[in-house]
């Protein structure tokens, strides 16, 4: 099981309480995670060789081209039978090995978007 299969379980065994459709919303998030991931490893090459990625795109929405196709591509790896093998798995955890993922795929998110916060903003 990788890392985004238990961040999904997690997820999905969170939405699970608020939301009927706690699978596509968990999807949702594995994609814009696997995004802040990217972006946070792009960063950091950026501060440390100096290259810039983005520089020479005129306009931000040509990131659409690769947004679209990549959430179709997650949507379609989660597939019904895949969500159930995923969940069962993770069901079949300890409680503290599950609380230890749920900790880890928070911070997960919390960090990269901190230092990326840290690393490009400048404060006044």
């Amino acid at each position: 099981m990788n890392f985004y299969n238990k961040a999904f379980a997690v997820y999905n065994s969170i939405l699970k309480t608020f939301s009927e459709d706690s699978e596509f919303t968990s999807i949702g998030l594995i994609f814009i995670s696997q995004w802040i991931h990217l972006m946070f490893i792009l960063a950091i090459i950026q501060k440390i060789s100096g290259i810039l990625f983005f520089y020479h795109f005129s306009s931000k929405y040509y990131l659409l081209i690769l947004l679209v196709p990549w959430f179709f591509i997650v949507y379609k790896f989660y597939s019904k039978s895949k969500i159930e093998k995923i969940i069962k798995e993770f069901e079949e955890k300890s409680n503290r090995k599950r609380t230890i993922w749920g900790v880890v795929t928070i911070a997960s998110l919390i960090i990269p978007l901190s230092v990326l916060f840290i690393l490009f903003v400048k404060v006044k």
